[in-house]
């Protein structure tokens, strides 16, 4: 059945939680948080709060979901997996992915807009689109990793950020893209720093205020199907 009304909703539950039909769709919940433990199955399509949403046990997608918060964040503590569509609208609100998404069974695709985004890995065998609105889209994984992992295995993948698209960690960029055939970037200030551990095609990479540093850190090439530009700062494009 159709769960609405402006409370908050805490589910405890280490078994399967399944909502069936949209929550939130007439009367937005307050706020939306699952326990540690146990699997959510989204079979409604919709999930709609005013106040943050928090899964943090695994999340299964058994159709295309929507999830949209009034600029309140939205976190994922453990994976999520299903072949469909995840779309995430939190407005200025953090949207963190804590664990690996698609690690069993690889979701269709990711559109995302958040005020900033912290990523662990994600992998799509459709387009990934994050968009942060007032921070920036970094790594939650390899800073504190001694083994590389990408960020975004996708085929296309379009990153826009306000304020920065990966960082540096000691002498490493610790934001990576794999398997992308089309990587599409651009910030309003800030760097775009992003690795990339396969063949990789650019397309328009844009940092207004800030520097671009494209690092290839595996086997294959480099191609450059569009423009790469920094406004006020230097562009390095490299293949090791």
């Amino acid at each position: 059945s159709i769960l609405n009304g402006g409370f908050g909703l805490t589910i405890n539950n280490t078994g399967t939680t399944t909502f069936s039909a949209a929550i939130g769709g007439a009367a937005p919940l307050a706020s939306l948080s699952t326990d540690i433990g146990g699997t959510t199955l989204m079979n409604g399509g919709t999930v709609t709060t005013i106040g943050l949403q928090n899964y943090n046990d695994t999340v299964v997608l058994g159709t295309g979901t929507n999830l949209t918060t009034s600029n309140s964040p939205v976190t994922f503590g453990a994976g999520i997996n299903g072949a469909q569509t995840l779309t995430v609208n939190a407005g200025t609100g953090a949207v963190t992915f804590g664990a690996t998404i698609g690690r069993t069974t690889p979701l269709s695709a990711v559109t995302a807009t958040g005020g900033s985004f912290s990523l662990s890995s994600m992998r799509t065998t459709g387009p990934v689109t994050l968009t942060a609105t007032t921070g920036s889209i970094t790594d939650n994984l390899n800073g504190t990793s001694g083994t590389p992992t990408p960020n975004i295995t996708a085929p296309i993948a379009t990153l826009n950020a306000a304020t920065g698209i990966g960082r540096v960690v000691g002498d490493q960029l610790d934001f990576l893209v794999t398997a992308v055939d089309a990587l599409e970037a651009a910030t309003a200030s800030g760097p775009i720093l992003v690795g990339n551990l396969q063949a990789l095609r650019l397309g328009t990479i844009t940092a207004h205020n800030g520097p671009i540093g494209i690092v290839n850190l595996g086997a294959g090439s480099m191609t450059i199907g569009g423009s790469v530009a920094s406004v006020r700062h230097g562009v390095a494009l490299a293949t090791s």
